[in-house]
């Protein structure tokens, strides 16, 4: 017993020793700058969209810059999945941050909004549109996620499509 528990663990540290020798797969230079060319664009738009949202006077100003940046991560989720082969990892990074503008910018942004616009206002009118459209964004990119047996399969993009959800629950107008 005593031999076989031995050799058992000789073989497991070997293969531990084994699997830590292979080298990972180095990134190629072309994947590389393929990669920064796909997120140069996002990224100007969003560091845009965040220097105006410090910039807005009112709630409502920031709500919508914030409603702005959402469409500009729900367009770049879209041209992720229109690929053949879709990349998981890259379509839940991207739903991550949709997500998490919802749940840290739009939401609470919208909710102090709520709070100081008054019904009739020519500002309750804008806030209904803001969130008329956030929502629309929102429900188009999870209907995607419904839509596409290529996303549905993972589960890692499941989780993703459950906090889109919540997301849209949270900034869903208010009757």
């Amino acid at each position: 017993m005593k031999r076989l528990t031995l050799t058992l663990a000789a073989f497991a540290l070997l293969s531990v020793w084994a699997d830590a020798q292979t080298a990972p797969a180095p990134v190629l230079a072309a994947d590389r700058l393929r990669l920064l060319h796909a997120n140069r664009d996002l990224l100007e738009d969003l560091l845009d969209r965040g220097l105006k949202v410090g910039k807005a006077d009112t709630q409502l100003d920031r709500a919508d810059e914030c409603r702005l940046a959402l469409g500009t991560l729900a367009d770049a989720l879209n041209r992720a999945t229109e690929e053949p082969a879709v990349d998981a990892d890259r379509v839940a990074e991207l739903t991550d941050h949709l997500t998490e503008l919802v749940q840290s910018g739009l939401a609470p942004t919208l909710a102090e909004a709520r709070a100081r616009v008054r019904a009739g206002s020519p500002g309750a009118e804008q806030l209904a549109k803001i969130e008329t459209a956030a929502t629309t964004d929102l429900t188009a990119v999870r209907n995607q996620f419904l839509l596409d047996p290529r996303l549905a399969r993972s589960p890692k993009l499941k989780t993703c499509q459950e906090r889109l959800r919540d997301a849209v629950a949270k900034i869903a107008p208010k009757e």
